[in-house]
This record gives C-alpha cells, structure tokens and sequence, in this order.
C-alpha cells in the first residue's frame, strides 16, 4: 500500500541486540523463536494522496459540480450534486492497522473503507456572483477578435459565445471561464488562415484555437462596447 512499508532491518536490529535475561537467552540455544512487531514506515502524506486518487476513481461518479452555462444571450447556473467519496481520514487508521496485521500474522483481511457525503464546493452564492459578474459582461455584447485588418471574427452572446463558452469550478472551487477549444475551432474555420504568431522562441506557428481564447478572455470581461474588440497579439508582419 501507497505510504506504508515494513523496515526490515529495525525490525531485526530490535531482536538482535544482546540480551542478558536467562530464559529468552536459554530458548533460543534450544531453538526456541522469539517474536518480532514489526517496525512499520508510515509516510502518511503518501497514503493520504493514494486515498484521495482511489475516491476520485470510485466514488464521484453520481455528483457534479455547479457550474455556469449559456444559453440566449444569458447566464444560467447549474448547481452541483452531492457525491458519495472516501472518508480518507477515516480510511487511513483502518489501512494501517490492517498492514500491521498482515506483517504480523501474514494473512490478508479485507479492509471496509469508511464512506462519506461530499457536497459541491460552487455555492449558490458563487453561482449568483459568478452570474452577476463575468456572466453579465460576456453576454454584453458581441466580441470581435481579430488578427490583423484582414481577419477578423465576431462571436455573438445568441448564438457563438454559449457553444463554447462556461464557467467551471477549479481545484480549490471558484468559477472560471472554461472554453470548450475544439468547438471554437469548428465556429471560426478558416478564418485566420495565413496569419502566424511570433512564439517565445521566436518560431512562428498557426493561429491555435488557445490564442483565439487568450485574445477574448478580456473582451469578456468587460461590458464596455470599446473593449469588445480585441487583438491576437504578436502576430507575425
């Protein structure tokens, strides 16, 4: 198990110093065993992430997280589910009672991890906030990015901007814009076709659907028509 060793050479540094006492000294003239607990190495970091790995793999699947979507021009929240998980805590005694056990008795004993209900992190009140702040200034208008004078394209709060456009919930919670790349790939095509940008490298590579989403990312959040335009920076002269 993830975290939990046995150190084999403590374990027999603790039997083999001398020992004056005549009856353990006398046994094991005659052969006689004298037993051992095991000296175990529990790095509790180590077992706690193999827990926390397991309860993600096991235990979320009937929960979801709030989250916001778009649909005509609005934004909608969508709360999230309770799920049932690992109590890693809880588990974490009960695995390394049952390792001592089998390094002391060397049978295996099924180990009934203690369960728990985990609610959604995204709050109603995140949901509200999320919705009244960067909600409400990416459905303000449309959003035109543009490449150069040439090539340029605008993404609509009807009809373009919900196909690929959400707010999900990070690892410690908060609502983020999220863009969906593949489907804003599909929407602008071909339309930069031709234009490079300069990389930090100094190569020059393609119009990728991620630099269509950096260039945007300030145009939503802002609801002033000036700041609805935006430019994919660095692009090759």
């Amino acid at each position: 198990m993830a975290g939990l060793s046995i150190d084999n050479l403590a374990t027999v540094r603790s039997v083999a110093h001398t020992d004056y006492n005549p009856v353990p000294v006398i046994g094991s003239l005659l052969g006689g065993a004298r037993p051992a607990e095991p000296v175990m190495i529990e790095d509790d970091e180590k077992l706690k992430s193999a827990l926390q790995n397991l309860s993600k793999q096991a235990g979320g699947g009937s929960g979801s997280e709030g989250m916001v979507k778009f649909t005509n021009g609005k934004a909608v929240g969508v709360p999230g589910t309770p799920r049932q998980a690992i109590d890693v805590d809880g588990s974490m005694k009960k695995i390394t009672e049952a390792y001592r056990t089998r390094a002391e008795t060397g049978r295996d004993q099924p180990v009934e991890l203690t369960s728990t209900t985990v609610q959604p992190k995204v709050t109603r009140a995140q949901l509200d906030e999320a919705i009244a702040g960067f909600g409400k200034t990416a459905m303000a208008g449309i959003v035109t990015v543009k490449a150069d004078g040439s090539h340029k394209v605008p993404f609509g709060p009807n009809k373009s901007l919900p196909k690929f456009l959400t707010m999900v919930a990070d690892a410690d919670g908060k609502l983020q814009p999220s863009f969906d790349l593949a489907v804003l790939k599909d929407l602008y095509g071909k339309s930069y076709n031709g234009v490079l940008i300069v990389r930090d490298n100094g190569t020059k590579t393609a119009v990728t659907p991620k630099d269509v989403a950096d260039a945007m990312l300030p145009a939503l959040n802002s609801s002033d028509p000036s700041k609805k335009t935006v430019v994919i920076p660095r692009v090759a002269k």
